[in-house]
């Protein structure tokens, strides 16, 4: 993988992975992390396999390397940076069927290793979910579960304690929702956008949980959300993928499309860091994935 965009830094080191999609990625101390997610294999049905790599990109140094690798392969985990470590709870594999994985991991970034922490609770394992962390806690709302293969949509919201170790099952979702953006803000979580079951079930809601009450409204203030590409577009022109880059103002509860990305993706994730935004890999249609990394500078908002 390697950078891309308006970035204007020297040349990075080759990572030697290649192109990634429907993997996840956060960001700890001066490092953005990708972690598993799928890449090209000619050897599978599907042109593509589920891997269980994990990138770290220095960002002062601009430089990638591998780091241990999750303890299994999967795509579209549910992963968030907090308390210093890395939390993956739940996740998909089985290559284009998307089975939901229950295994929940933690990453120590000072000994390279990832600890087993207890499983999701039956019924309730699912992958592309919204996550949040707040009071000790780590928020997991709706996301794709299913047997056989089936990516169904689901408006499933729990909470995982990291001190306790134990899951808690909290006010469902107004509507089921998966592949949608958000997070905490302040004492409310939010859940923007997303889709339904199907790629063109595209969502433009925003929900937003008060974590004081546990209870579910529209969005009454804040700050900003940004939201970038994804899939469904079904302009002749526009091959399947968005390259819009639209503003959420929760205090004034109103969105705004600024430059849109050089390179229309979907399936990525994007990570604030030190007052930028990181978007790695993704793809371009369905499982034509790519290698590069765009750079959203939200002072300008120039890419």
């Amino acid at each position: 993988m390697h950078p891309n965009g308006q970035r204007k830094l020297g040349s990075p080191q080759s990572s030697g992975r290649g192109p990634t999609s429907r993997h996840a990625a956060v960001a700890l101390g001066e490092n953005i992390y990708v972690i598993a997610g799928i890449e090209p294999d000619a050897s599978q049905s599907t042109g593509v396999s589920t891997i269980d790599s994990v990138e770290r990109y220095n960002v002062p140094k601009d430089e990638w390397s591998f780091v241990a690798p999750l303890p299994i392969p999967m795509n579209h985990a549910n992963a968030i940076a907090t308390n210093g470590k890395i939390h993956v709870l739940g996740g998909l594999s089985g290559g284009a069927a998307f089975w939901a994985l229950p295994n929940c991991y933690e990453y120590d970034p000072v000994t390279n290793k990832w600890t087993e922490l207890p499983s999701m609770p039956k019924d309730t394992e699912r992958g592309i979910s919204i996550l949040g962390a707040y009071g000790g806690k780590i928020i997991v709302a709706g996301g794709i579960t299913g047997g056989d293969g089936l990516q169904e949509t689901v408006d499933i919201v729990s909470s995982y304690n990291i001190k306790t170790q134990e899951w808690e099952t909290l006010s469902n979702l107004p509507e089921s929702r998966e592949h949608a953006g958000g997070g905490v803000f302040g004492n409310s979580f939010y859940v923007v956008g997303g889709r339904v079951r199907s790629q063109t079930a595209v969502r433009d809601t925003v929900y937003v949980l008060d974590l004081k009450t546990l209870e579910w409204s529209e969005p009454i203030l804040g700050q900003r959300i940004y939201t970038f590409g994804g899939e469904g577009n079904l302009d002749p022109e526009g091959g399947f993928v968005f390259n819009e880059t639209e503003v959420y103002d929760i205090r004034g509860d109103c969105w705004e499309k600024v430059q849109p990305m050089n390179t229309p993706r979907h399936g990525m994730a994007a990570v604030a860091f030190n007052g930028s935004i990181y978007t790695p890999g993704g793809g371009i249609r369905d499982f034509d994935i790519v290698d590069n990394m765009e750079v959203l500078h939200p002072g300008s908002f120039k890419w």
